[in-house]
């Protein structure tokens, strides 16, 4: 299988995961859109990470809007993306001014910060807000 084909077939499976559920759970209409287009977003970004050791500024921005929409529509709320949002950004910010007063070297960049905009918000993946679907 060529190399070029895993990030669409990854979020594929992702997508389906999140409309249709693995048998048990499913996220609702709404939380599924959102859920499927952040996860898009992650696994494209991890994957170009994986190669070139950057994180795109176009993806992060990508997944902020994505991010705006869930708020804007009421799908996350206000207060829900910022203490997301502060954990994200604070706790690798603190792993990073760690690893610098340790080794007195960078341990990480500045875009696994920006990624953490997108990784602390997306608290709307719980099991709790899945609905249950029988196995038949």
């Amino acid at each position: 299988m060529p190399r070029c084909n895993i990030i669409p077939i990854s979020s594929c499976g992702i997508n389906k995961w999140t409309y249709l559920g693995l048998g048990i759970y499913t996220l609702p209409f709404p939380e599924a859109v959102i859920a499927s287009f952040l996860s898009s977003i992650l696994i494209a970004i991890a994957w170009i990470d994986a190669r070139i050791y950057m994180v795109p500024l176009d993806l992060i921005i990508a997944g902020v809007v994505v991010l705006l929409f869930a708020v804007i529509f009421g799908i996350l709320s206000y207060s829900q993306v910022l203490w997301g949002i502060a954990a994200g950004v604070l706790l690798p910010g603190f792993m990073m001014g760690l690893t610098w007063l340790v080794t007195r070297r960078q341990g990480m960049g500045f875009g696994d910060l920006q990624l953490g905009l997108i990784l602390g918000s997306p608290s709307l993946i719980h099991i709790r807000r899945c609905r249950r679907v029988p196995l038949l």
